[in-house]
């Protein structure tokens, strides 16, 4: 598949595949998208088949890895599954949220329970506004990115019932939390409010994550948390404290962090002695 360029469609199709449920797109990097069927000469980024007029109706499950060209297809409002998007274009997730604009009743990605979002250049360019349709979403991992600024405002818009948020090799991850000049930390305090719900939470490989916000003391529905790899994290936040229900605590890779976690003798093992669980190596 690493030669193809476009996939064509009949120009009278209503129905784009209508019993479909999975679909993988992986490693096509020439893939440019879809096609109405007889427009092989039309080699230009500009043409009718940019605006294409269907969607999948069934599609529950999409995955979009290492196809970096691919700015069109049929767009996805009714996942109810997951959406995997690594490597490519946030084109199609964009023109996916914008179906129904104008309409009061239809909510694209409204059903989707799980999303993973990575090494997207052009996450900039998604509305700051797109995540507040994901009603469903139970599940959402964060990779890749060197800067996160647009996605922590986008973040402020996700409903409040996430279960799960994994955020891995994120540079600059200190900006989700980042006080403003007020020292009232605003940002944190709406990306927080919208995590109440999060029963796991992990950080992994993230460079220059420094220090964790007295906020994620708010997130009292918090089982599980998992720590690795982030050598500049140094110690844990009073905070930690009032995680009463916290049921898991790893810390692998940290060296400064495991070395002030150590049961008794550790700077900060007070802060997480309560938690029946806990795991350093």
């Amino acid at each position: 598949m690493s030669e193809l360029k476009w996939i064509y469609y009949e120009e009278n199709s209503s129905v784009f595949f209508p019993s479909l449920k999975t679909l993988s797109l992986n490693c096509c990097p020439k893939l440019r998208g879809w096609r109405r069927r007889g427009d092989y000469n039309k080699e230009s980024d500009t043409g009718d088949h940019l605006s294409l007029p269907l969607s999948f109706s069934c599609l529950s499950h999409l995955e979009i890895w290492n196809c970096p060209s691919m700015t069109c297809m049929p767009t996805f409002p009714h996942l109810d599954g997951w959406l995997r998007l690594s490597k490519c274009s946030m084109k199609p997730l964009k023109d996916t949220c914008l179906v129904g604009a104008e309409s009061s009743t239809l909510y694209p990605l409204s059903s989707l329970r799980s999303l993973s979002i990575g090494y997207n250049e052009d996450i900039e360019s998604m509305p700051e506004e797109w995540m507040q349709n994901l009603k469903s979403l139970q599940r959402l991992c964060i990779m890749g990115f060197s800067v996160i600024t647009s996605l922590s405002r986008q973040l402020q818009h996700l409903p409040s019932q996430l279960q799960s948020l994994s955020v891995s090799e994120v540079n600059e991850l200190d900006v989700l939390w980042k006080q403003d000049e007020d020292d009232e930390c605003i940002q944190c305090e709406a990306s927080f409010y919208c995590l109440r719900s999060l029963q796991t939470i992990s950080f992994d490989y993230c460079p220059d994550m420094k220090a964790l916000p007295e906020q994620i003391g708010k997130l009292q529905s918090l089982k599980h948390f998992n720590i690795s790899y982030c050598n500049k994290l140094e110690s844990l936040p009073e905070a930690m404290l009032h995680l009463s229900n916290l049921q898991t605590l790893e810390i692998e890779g940290c060296r400064m962090l495991g070395e002030r976690c150590k049961a008794e003798t550790g700077q900060d093992w007070p802060k997480i002695a309560h938690t029946p669980s806990i795991h350093i190596s």
